[in-house]
C-alpha cells in the first residue's frame, strides 16, 4: 500500500517528499499507539 499512496502522490505533486512525510507520521503514530498500550493487554 506504502508504494502506491507514494507513487499517486508524487504523480499529484511531482515531489516524493509529501509522501515520505506521510509515511514517517504513519510510522510515528503506530510508535506512539504501541507506546500507550497498556501492559495488562500485552502481557495476557
Amino acid at each position: 500500500m506504502s508504494p502506491d499512496l507514494i507513487g499517486y502522490l508524487k504523480d499529484l505533486t511531482g515531489s516524493t517528499q509529501i509522501g515520505m512525510y506521510m509515511l514517517a507520521g504513519a510510522l510515528v503514530l503506530g510508535a506512539v499507539g504501541v507506546w500507550l498500550t497498556p501492559k495488562q493487554l500485552v502481557n495476557r
